[in-house]
Parts: C-alpha cells; sequence; structure tokens
C-alpha cells in the first residue's frame, strides 16, 4: 500500500489487493506494467468475493476497467510528484507564468507514451501518434490545469490592468487562456519527443514582457505593480491548486483511452461508472440509510449498491459509520478499488472526537477512552489515531491553561492559580478606583497613585505585575502630561508646568461679570497649593484676571474708565435694545406712518446720559434713509418722486383687491379698500389717474362672459347660465386617445346636437371642440400601437380584437381564462363596428389557446372532454412506465414478458397518449433481444437458441466445484434457469456435458485422466 498526502487531497493507491475469495487465476500485481490488450485478454473473467456476509460478484468488465483506472492513477501520482518538485524551484512569478505549462507536458510525458502503446496494442492503426496527441491537448482532459494556471494568469493581468501608466500595462498584457499546440512527430519521434518539449507544450500566443525592473516613468505605480506580482507569487494556496491539477487531468487520460478504444474497435468498456449508475447508487444508499431492514436484506442492499458504483468515499464512510468495520472487511475490500480507507476511517473517528469532547475537562478524559473503543470498532489501531488524539490532548491542555490562566496571566501550577484567585478581588477593588491622568490633573493625583500601588505590590502572586506595570504606566503618563512633553515640545520643569497650568487654569474660567471676576481671583489663590507654586510665580495667571476686569469695562465696544460707569453704561444699553429691537427694518410694504415712528423712536433714543446710545441714534437714521428709497421704488422702478411712487403703489393695490370674475358688489368692495389704502401713501383717488381708469375699465367688464361682451347686464346673466351648464356637459366628454371605441363616437353627436340648442353665443366654443374630437377620433381609433396605425376602421378593428384576447387569455392561460376571453370579444365587437367573420385572428387566437389547453404530453385532444380523460390515462401510463426499465446485460425471458404484458395494457387505453410509450416499450424488446444475444464482449450470438446455449455454459463454467454435491446443485440451478433462457435440457448439450464431465473427474473416471490408474490402486 502506498499513500501520497499532497496539499490538501489525499491519494490512495491500492498494488495486488485481492478481495477475499476472489476466483481469478492469472493474480499478480495489478499494476504491474501490462498494455491494454493484455488486460483484457488475461483479466476478461469475473472475480467473487464476500462482502458484508454476502456474496459479491465483480463482472470481467469492472475487473478490466479497474485495471486500468489503477494504471493511470500510478501515472498521475508519478505527474503531480514531479510538478510539485518543479514548482519548489520557479524563482518568481515570471519563472512560474513562462514555464509551468512546459513543466506540465513534461511531467505527463510518460502518461501519454503509454496511452499511445495501449491503443497500438488493441491494433488501432487508423489513429497515428500525432492525432491521438492533438486529441489529448485540444480537448477537455486538461481543463483542470487550464482552470488552475488561468486563474494565477488573470490575477496578474488585473495587476497590469490596474497600473496607472497604460503605455506599461499595455506593454505587459497578455492573453489569458492558453492555447495548446502538440509537436510534429517525425520518424521514430517517440524516443525523440523529451528533447521537442518546446513543440508540445502549451503556448500563449501573445507572449509576456516582464520587464518591471527596468521600467522607468510612473515608478510610484510600477512600485505597487511589483509588490502585488511578489505576493501573487507567494500565495501558495493558488500553486498548490496547479499543482493538484496537474493529477486531475494527467488521470482523465484513462478517459481518453476508453473513448478512443470505442469509437476505433468493437471493444465496449461496460465496466465504468456511469452517471446513471452513480445517481441510483447514491438514492438505493439514502434509502437504506433512511428506512429500517433486517442484517439480511441491509447486506444485500450494500451489494448491489457497490455493485453499482465501487469508488464513492461518502459510502464508505457513511456505511463504517454506522456499521463499524473491526474485523478490517470494508477496509480490505475497499482497497482493491483503490479508494483511501485510511484517511476515511480518520475522518470518522476525528468527527467522533469532535461530537463526543463535551464542554468540560471530565468530558475530554472521557472521551479519550471513548475515542480508543470507537477506533477498534472501525478497525484502526492504536498508532493510527493520531489524528483524534491531538484533538482530544489539545483539548486536555486548553482546560489545564484555562484553569491556570487567572486574569490573562499563564500561572505555573494550579496552587499558584488558586491563590492569585483570591488576591485578584483585591487588586481590582483597589485598581478600579483609579483614572487615567488628564492635562488636567495635579499634585494630589500622583500622591494618591504611589499610597495604591504600596498597597497592590503587596501582594505575593504575579497577578499583581500587569497591575503594577499599568500604576507606573500612569505615573509616567502624569508626569508627562503634567510637564506638557510632547515628541517636539522641550520638557518643562515642574515650576514652569505649575505656572502653565495655573494660567490655563484661569483662562479656561468663564468670567462675564465683575463679580465672577472676583470669586475667579480667590479660587486661583486657594489652587496654586495643588500645583506646587507660589503668587509670584504665578504672575501671568493674576496678570490675565487683570486684564479681564478692563475687558468687563468695555460696554458694546465702549472702554469705561471704572467699574461704577461700566455698570451704568449696561444698565442704558438693555433699555436702548429693547427700544430698538422693537422697530422692524423698513422694506417694500413700508409706508408713512412707518416713518412717523422712526421720528419718535430717536427722541427717545436722545434722552439717555452715556455714549452707547449714539450707534442706535445712528441705526434709526439709516432706517430713515433706507426707507425713502424703498417707498419710491416699485417692482424694478425707482420713481423721481414719492407721489408717483404712491399713485404706482395705489395702483397694484387696487388690482389685488379686485377679484377675479368680479360683480358690481366686487367693485364696491375693492373702492373702499383703495380709499383707505391711499390714505397711507399720501395722494387722493383722483391723483391716482390709473387707479381711476382700473376702476371705469372694470366696471365695462363686468358684462362680458366667457371673453364675449353682450350689450346688457340681462344678456350676460342669461349667458352665464347657459355656460354653467355647457361646462357641466364638456366635463363629462373626454380627449379622444387609442382606448375609446365607437360608442364614443356616438357620444360626441349626441352632444354636439345638445349645444346647437343653446341660443347664447357662448355655445360655438364649445361646438367647435366637439368638431375637432370628431375628427380626432378616427386617427386615434386606428392608431394601434406606438408607431403603427391601420389603413381603415375595419383593420384597426380587427387589431383591437386581436389585442383584446391576447390579454385576457394570455400564453399559459386556463380553460377559464379562454372562456373570459369569447366573452369580452363577444361585448366588445359591436364597439369595434366589425363582427366575429371579420374577427378571425382574435377567434383563430383563442383558439390555438384551447388546442393548448387540449394538449396532453405532445398530443393535441379534439375537445375538453377527451383531454381530461388523456390526462387521467397518463397519470396510468406514468404509474405503469415508473416500473419500466432499459434491459441489462445479459437478460432473462421473464423481462421480455413483463414488457409485452405492459404492451398489452397500454393498447388498451382509448387517447393517443399511449402511442410514445408503447414506442418505448417496442425500443426495450428490440434492446432486450440484442441483449439477450450478447455473449461476451465483443460477440453477439445469431439465434435466442445459440445465446442460450452460450449462457448456460458460461453459467455452469462459473462454478466452483469440490465435490460431487456441488455438481448435482449446479445441475439443480440450471434446471431453474433454463426457462429463462427458452431452452430444454436437451438443448443444453454443451452445459449438460460439462457437468457430466466434471463429474467424472471428481469421481476419477474421467476419459484420459492421469489419476485413473492411481484410484484403482485404492479401490483394490
Amino acid at each position: 500500500m502506498c499513500k501520497f498526502y499532497i496539499g490538501y487531497i489525499k491519494i490512495h493507491v491500492s498494488y495486488a489487493v485481492k478481495p477475499q475469495g476472489c476466483q481469478y487465476s492469472n493474480g499478480g500485481n495489478q499494476m504491474q506494467a501490462r498494455d491494454l490488450k493484455s488486460i483484457i485478454e488475461s483479466e476478461n473473467h469475473e472475480l467473487k468475493t464476500q462482502f458484508c456476509n454476502v456474496p459479491f460478484t465483480i463482472t470481467p468488465d469492472r475487473n478490466i476497467y479497474n485495471i486500468i483506472r489503477n494504471k493511470y492513477k500510478e501515472l498521475a501520482l508519478e505527474a503531480q510528484t514531479k510538478f510539485a518538485e518543479i514548482n519548489e524551484q520557479f524563482e518568481d512569478l515570471d519563472d512560474l507564468i513562462n514555464n509551468a505549462p512546459s513543466a506540465f507536458v513534461y511531467c505527463i510525458e510518460k502518461a501519454l507514451l503509454e496511452l499511445i502503446q495501449d491503443i497500438i496494442s488493441v491494433d488501432i492503426y487508423t489513429i497515428d501518434k500525432d492525432a491521438v496527441v492533438n486529441m489529448a491537448f485540444d480537448g477537455v482532459y486538461f481543463d483542470e490545469f487550464t482552470e488552475a494556471f488561468k486563474v494565477i494568469d488573470k490575477k496578474y493581468e488585473k495587476i497590469l490592468t490596474d497600473l496607472n501608466d497604460a503605455e506599461y500595462a499595455r506593454e505587459l498584457r497578455k492573453e489569458s487562456r492558453p492555447r495548446w499546440q502538440s509537436a510534429t512527430f517525425g520518424g521514430n519521434a517517440i524516443n525523440a519527443w523529451s528533447n521537442q518539449l518546446d513543440a508540445t507544450a502549451m503556448n500563449i500566443t501573445e507572449g509576456i514582457a516582464h520587464s518591471l525592473v527596468n521600467a522607468v516613468g510612473n515608478m510610484m505605480s510600477r512600485s505597487y505593480a511589483r509588490s502585488q506580482i511578489k505576493e501573487l507569487f507567494n500565495t501558495m494556496s493558488l500553486r498548490q491548486d496547479m499543482v493538484n491539477s496537474v493529477y486531475d487531468s494527467c488521470f482523465n487520460l484513462h478517459l481518453l483511452l476508453l473513448d478512443i478504444v470505442e469509437k476505433n474497435t468493437a471493444i465496449k468498456f461496460d465496466g465504468t461508472v456511469s452517471a446513471a449508475d452513480t445517481q441510483k447508487a447514491q438514492a438505493m444508499f439514502n434509502n437504506m440509510m433512511s428506512i429500517s431492514l433486517s442484517p439480511e436484506k441491509r447486506d444485500a442492499f450494500i451489494v448491489q449498491i457497490f455493485e453499482l458504483d465501487p469508488y464513492e468515499d461518502s459510502f464508505y464512510s457513511k456505511l463504517i459509520d454506522t456499521m463499524g468495520d473491526e474485523d478490517d472487511s470494508i477496509g480490505k475490500f475497499s482497497e482493491f478499488f483503490g479508494v483511501n480507507i485510511f484517511d476515511i476511517k480518520n475522518d470518522i473517528l476525528a468527527r467522533f472526537v469532535n461530537d463526543n469532547i463535551g464542554e468540560t475537562e471530565e468530558d475530554a478524559v472521557k472521551c479519550k477512552g471513548l475515542m480508543e473503543e470507537y477506533a477498534a470498532k472501525i478497525g484502526l489501531s492504536t498508532v493510527q489515531i493520531v489524528q483524534a488524539r491531538n484533538i482530544v490532548e489539545e483539548r486536555l491542555k486548553y482546560f489545564n491553561d484555562l484553569y491556570c490562566t487567572v486574569d490573562g496571566v499563564l500561572m505555573d501550577s494550579r496552587a499558584e492559580a488558586d491563590l492569585a484567585r483570591e488576591e485578584l478581588p483585591q487588586i481590582t477593588a483597589i485598581f478600579e478606583t483609579f483614572t487615567k491622568p488628564t492635562d488636567k490633573s495635579d499634585l494630589d493625583y500622583e500622591n494618591d497613585l504611589i499610597e495604591k500601588r504600596k498597597q497592590i505590590d503587596s501582594f505575593k502572586t504575579k497577578v499583581k505585575d500587569k497591575y503594577l506595570e499599568s500604576i507606573d504606566a500612569l505615573l509616567s503618563d502624569f508626569d508627562r502630561l503634567f510637564r506638557k512633553e510632547g515628541k517636539f515640545d522641550h520638557s518643562l520643569t515642574r515650576e514652569e508646568a505649575g505656572a502653565i497650568r495655573a494660567f490655563e487654569y484661569v483662562k479656561g474660567m468663564r468670567i462675564t461679570s465683575f463679580e465672577e471676576r472676583d470669586n475667579a481671583v480667590k479660587m486661583l489663590t486657594e489652587r496654586l497649593s495643588h500645583l506646587g507654586i507660589t503668587e509670584a510665580q504665578a504672575e501671568n495667571a493674576y496678570a490675565y484676571l487683570d486684564e479681564v476686569e478692563k475687558n468687563l469695562c468695555v460696554i458694546d465696544g465702549i472702554q469705561f474708565a471704572n467699574r461704577e460707569e461700566a455698570l451704568k453704561a449696561t444698565a442704558e444699553l438693555n433699555e436702548i435694545t429693547a427700544i430698538v429691537n422693537a422697530v422692524p427694518k423698513p422694506d417694500k410694504n413700508s409706508v408713512l406712518p412707518y416713518e412717523k415712528m422712526l421720528d419718535e423712536t430717536k427722541a427717545k433714543l436722545e434722552s439717555y446720559e452715556t455714549d452707547v446710545k449714539n450707534k442706535y441714534i445712528g441705526i434709526i437714521e439709516q432706517y430713515k434713509a433706507k426707507f425713502d428709497t424703498t417707498f419710491r421704488t416699485v417692482g424694478f422702478t425707482v420713481y423721481e418722486t414719492r407721489k408717483e411712487a404712491a399713485a404706482q403703489r395705489a395702483l397694484n393695490f387696487a388690482k389685488s383687491v379686485i377679484p377675479k370674475g368680479y360683480t358690481e358688489q366686487d367693485l364696491i368692495d375693492a373702492r373702499q379698500k383703495v380709499d383707505e389704502f391711499l390714505l397711507t401713501v399720501g395722494i387722493t383717488f383722483e391723483e391716482a389717474e390709473q387707479v381711476s381708469e382700473l376702476f371705469r375699465q372694470c366696471y365695462l367688464n363686468v358684462n362680458t362672459v366667457d371673453g364675449i361682451a353682450f350689450n346688457s347686464k340681462e344678456e350676460a346673466e342669461a349667458a352665464r347660465a347657459e355656460l354653467a351648464e355647457i361646462t357641466a356637459i364638456m366635463s363629462d366628454v373626454p380627449k379622444p386617445n387609442p382606448d375609446l371605441l365607437l360608442d364614443y363616437e356616438q357620444k360626441l353627436f349626441d352632444v354636439k346636437a345638445k349645444l346647437e340648442s343653446y341660443k347664447t353665443p357662448v355655445k360655438d366654443k364649445y361646438i367647435a371642440i366637439i368638431d375637432d374630437y370628431i375628427a380626432k377620433f378616427d386617427t386615434t381609433f386606428k392608431t394601434t400601437g406606438a408607431f403603427s396605425k391601420a389603413e381603415t376602421r375595419q383593420q384597426a378593428a380587427q387589431i383591437r380584437a386581436l389585442k383584446l384576447v391576447k390579454s385576457i387569455a394570455p400564453t399559459g392561460c386556463t380553460y377559464d381564462d379562454v372562456d373570459k376571453a369569447i366573452k369580452a370579444l363577444d361585448d366588445t365587437l359591436p364597439k369595434l363596428g366589425i363582427d366575429k367573420a371579420l374577427a378571425t385572428d382574435a377567434t383563430d387566437y383563442i383558439q390555438a389557446q384551447e388546442d393548448k389547453l387540449n394538449t396532453v404530453d405532445g398530443v393535441v385532444l379534439p375537445d375538453r372532454e377527451n383531454a381530461a380523460l388523456a390526462k387521467k390515462e397518463l397519470e396510468e401510463i406514468q404509474n405503469i412506465m415508473f416500473k419500466v426499465a432499459p434491459p441489462q446485460n445479459e437478460p432473462l425471458l421473464s423481462y421480455e414478458r413483463n414488457m409485452l404484458e405492459i404492451e398489452d395494457k397500454l393498447s388498451q387505453l382509448r387517447t393517443p397518449v399511449k402511442d410514445k410509450y408503447i414506442g418505448i416499450i417496442k425500443k426495450h424488446l428490440v434492446d432486450f433481444d440484442e441483449k439477450f444475444r450478447k455473449v461476451s464482449l465483443i460477440k453477439t450470438a445469431a439465434t435466442r437458441e445459440e445465446a442460450a446455449k452460450e449462457r448456460a455454459l458460461k453459467f455452469v463454467k462459473s462454478k466452483t466445484y469440490n465435490t460431487v454435491t456441488d455438481v448435482n446443485n449446479a445441475r439443480n440451478e440450471l434446471a431453474e434457469l433454463l426457462p429463462e433462457l427458452g431452452i430444454t435440457s436437451e438443448q443444453a448439450t454443451e452445459a449438460n456435458e460439462y457437468l457430466t464431465n466434471t463429474e467424472n473427474k471428481l469421481n476419477g473416471t474421467a476419459p484420459q485422466s492421469k489419476l485413473k490408474g492411481v484410484f484403482g490402486m485404492f479401490k483394490k
């Protein structure tokens, strides 16, 4: 047994492992280098063994395929090992990308040459060496290596694409997918092939000009690109994926071999595991694991599964996990098929340990014993369970370290840990009172910290150490912060630092009054003892407070000589600001009363004594100057005189108070408001000439209705009454649009007639609108799409009818949808102006949907009743066909009888859905006849009788005969088999003769027996 561990893939290869009880004569090493012809000739026989106490047969086809598979697995492992060694020698990414393809070809060379030799051995001369090599390179067999290489190549290309230097990136860019080219063979090229690797290698048509080292310009981007390329080269997981892909690509060559041989000879390799076999085996395995079976049925079930697919690792894993393998019978069985049972069992044991390791130390100790018991149960010795043992030992060490760790510190023993746990609450109680120093901390903080450090240092265990280190760091931080020490600052003395802190202390105070200033002086004097300095050393701080006193004597920007004057100015300022804040700024709506208010305010301010009044008197004077300008500004026009501006303001006001659709009373009310407004702007109604003209025009417009002037108030009122009715009628008339039909057009005609009955001329405009709608309707009716228009109304109606039924009964509709579409069509056709005879597209579409609904399994039924019957029959057919499967190799006549019975059942059904399935049955019957007559890998008998005779002979030859009883048992089994083969005992002459001869040999009476004389001696 040989094992290779490459990366995360574990590959297990078996050499000459023979299942117990296998009956084959050639024996020897399965992995011995034999060509394909030798394998087929010597291994075309079945092997028998016991698996799960049930006879297990390895068919001749499976035996041949298994030997081919193991042969190429060995070649693939050898190629992978070679490539792994070369991978270690790559110096950089340039070296890897340039040489990895050639290295791949070099490593699989032996497997390719072996494939060529195997093809030649079975007399395939129509395909030369060049063609075989081209098939290998051009097919899908090397996709694994191509994809693994392309991942690295794509990442390299991405680095180049991201370069800021586009010219440089373009210079280095190349194709991401390699193109394969095989060498041209000439003469005895096989022997010289190893010297032509450059010709057979995978070539990249646009080469990689790796010139990063010599690049100039854009050095920042290029330097980053170089670092990214180096990082990519050192990503070992990607390189390991490429190493692993060599095994997969090389192992795929055995599939190419089978494909070539089957296409060019009569040889068929039925021993491979097909996709159907894999699916069926998986389904059977899932069923077995989910249902309860007796041991006998379960073991028989297992044998059936592994006869379908003996290569699936998960089958062995779940089987051992469920049943165990104490005698290692499953392990020995798996080795014949090249399955890595050692790793499978170790993975099972590791899962067992992880599931039972528990949460506590006691659980881990208990799990250690359970692990050894379970290892024996699945056939592993104590020296084979390193992986699982390490899991347990790591968990036990974890619990010990966990116990000995106190507050993140690993103690030397559990006793020390116990003492540390007693000390820790006392230490933390002291430490919890600490705070980090700030730039405001003073000497009180330092003294308190030193005292508490002494308390903590008195404890015995090293759990105190990190707390002492923390205190020392706090003391160091305090000293640095107190002296304002920084990376670029000079260190200060404590005296200098104290003076600065005293200054910062008073500077940080919020002093807004003389009282707060006096309190600040008192607080500074008390603070000096905590900073370690005297009043003389804090001269800057006291000077700052004197400056604050001076600043407090500045009131509203005016410096006063002393506190008394400043306090008086403050009192007056509060009153003055209250007065001025009540005065709004002039705006476009300010009128003459506002100017009067400003004069009164100025007189009040002038009565105050201190100079703080002057600024606010200036503000009032500014307001007066600005008022004159704003009053004379109306809109964007500045008038020369106030009178002109007042006239324009009056006109604007009059327009704002006269409502739209005004009446005579509205004009009377508006005039009253205008008269009141004129008083605020300083002119009379007569001086406002434009306002007078406005009112004159308004009185004239009172008799105008909808733009039409009437001669009298009575005519105007009559017109307004009709207009109200007309607008009500028009509100119910939508504009023409593509969704409206002929009933809309009729409505337009009715509305027009109604409008024409009115008497006043206000109707004319609306009659014109209706006429326009009538003209536009014809166009919109014939508009059938955003860019399409029908020639006639009939064509438009046909298109609209089709769209209608499609919207109600779209693709995938139901019978109910079809019925709704028919009803909707009947209701809509009168509005479209056509009947069903003209709406053929719509009716044809509905019929098509009906036909789809009447289609069952691809067959169109004439009506819904037949469709319903067909669906019911289809369910019966599917229940019947569920039991139908294609004939297997060497089928018996019971299969044919069953198929004929099923064909008869299907024929009795009424609907034509049965026809397809009857055809399937007939195809199975034809296949049955061919497989019944196939008696070996390459031979098919001419008649069933001939095939039956050979199969009968093959059956008796497959038995083992040690006693005459074995011969009699074989005769009985043959007698049961012959009816299934379709011949009588008299027709099975060769099989009967074989049994007779075997019986004679056992009795010592066979003709020409060399042992006859010896047996005769014993009879005397």
